[in-house]
């Protein structure tokens, strides 16, 4: 029972940690978080030390990302990406580090079980819940919003019906989405040994459909995994759950579709591009079309303008993170972030081998948020993907010096 309780406990501050609801300053999670860093350097110096360094190689890129983005900000003479990069490195890399060092080893003599990886998930299922319950509980979602800060609610006050923005959670309408739709993901994962797990599919599917569409990757990601790599059982159980769906959905869902259709036409969406490609009425070709902002110059495409384009500026306006990255630091600063990017990317496989979900995940997690948006940022998907990069590829690692030893 103690092991549990413990469970628990750490399942509740991985979610504070992923989605750090905003009913308290941002800051303050970092001021928080920055105590806590320094308080178990102290304690346990030597043995984070020793974690971190099986990482050195991805410090020392990101250390060349820090420096690129000081000098850019440095010769713009204002603090434009500085600060989200140093928050974002400090929070997905070092904060990560030391969440998983603490409930892996138990530096207290504590270890907790089930596994790291089930506590995310728990953690995301949790978020699920809560989106469920303030959908369906206008009181409860009025009383959050009461004591939230964010500024989503400001945005459809002038609706009859909030048609999405639901969780206790910040960035909700990007990431928040795609973090749920890993979790549905992970219960098709863990249905392989407990079909009970697929009954929280369907909850954090509906968590996805009414906050963002992008979360409908997310799921697929793994779906499309299993489907073409994973075993027959998997195909078996993918199969099955398709044709199920299909038949609830048919007979049961019409009201739920048509009240959520703005949801359920990312698939429209979907259909568009494959059929279309660029040429049709779809979120890519809309993206492309509407959102490609280069700079004029050479010197500028070389090393960037220091502007941020999203939400509009003298350059022009754009969501897509590669646009935005280039018009503000150029190929140099592109190419320094991704070399990051790809030498995390090579290192999955080389550790985890082709037939690990994740080595799937991560990449194609990457290319298409960055796509959408900008990942490297300190969200709950920019988050969640480092921090369980850290893990499996820490987890790997040490458990062969260990055998080895």
């Amino acid at each position: 029972m103690n092991y549990y309780f413990r469970f628990t406990f750490w399942a509740l501050v991985l979610y504070i940690f992923i989605f750090q609801p905003p009913v308290i300053p941002k800051l303050a999670y970092l001021g928080v978080q920055l105590f806590f860093v320094l308080l178990f350097l102290l304690l346990f110096g030597r043995r984070i030390f020793n974690f971190l360094l099986i990482f050195k190689w991805e410090f020392s890129l990101l250390f060349i990302v820090l420096i690129v983005v000081c000098f850019r900000d440095g010769m713009t003479g204002e603090v434009v990406y500085l600060d989200r990069f140093f928050g974002w490195t400090f929070q997905s890399f070092v904060v990560s580090s030391i969440i998983i060092l603490i409930y892996e080893d138990g530096l207290y003599k504590c270890r907790v079980k089930p596994g790291f990886e089930k506590a995310v998930y728990l953690a995301i299922l949790l978020a699920s819940f809560v989106t469920l319950a303030l959908y369906f509980i206008p009181p409860l979602d009025e009383f959050y919003e009461s004591i939230q800060l964010d500024a989503y609610y400001e945005i459809y006050s002038a609706f009859d019906k909030r048609y999405r923005a639901y969780g206790v959670a910040e960035n909700l309408t990007f990431t928040y989405a795609f973090v749920l739709g890993l979790g549905a993901g992970l219960s098709l994962i863990y249905a392989r040994f407990n079909l009970a797990y697929m009954l929280f599919v369907p909850i954090l599917v509906f968590g996805v459909s009414v906050n963002a569409r992008i979360g409908f990757v997310g799921f697929f990601i793994i779906f499309l995994y299993l489907l073409f790599l994973g075993g027959l059982r998997y195909k078996v159980l993918i199969v099955s759950f398709s044709a199920l769906s299909s038949v609830v959905f048919l007979y049961f869902g019409q009201e739920f579709l048509s009240e959520n259709e703005w949801s359920f036409g990312f698939f429209i969406a979907v259909v568009d591009f494959l059929v279309h490609g660029l040429g049709g009425d779809n979120i890519v070709s809309n993206l492309i079309s509407n959102h490609i902002v280069v700079p004029s110059t050479s010197l500028a495409i070389l090393f960037g303008t220091g502007v941020s384009v999203y939400g509009g500026s003298e350059l022009g306006n754009s969501d897509i993170g590669y646009i935005i990255q280039l018009t503000y630091g150029g190929l140099f600063f592109l190419i320094s972030l991704f070399s990051l990017v790809v030498y995390m990317i090579i290192r999955l496989f080389n550790v985890l081998g082709w037939r690990h979900w994740y080595s799937w995940f991560f990449p194609i997690s990457i290319a298409v948020l960055n796509f959408k948006g900008f990942v490297f940022a300190m969200t709950p998907g920019g988050r969640v993907l480092i921090l369980l990069y850290l893990f499996y590829v820490s987890n790997v690692v040490r458990r062969k010096f260990y055998s080895s030893n």
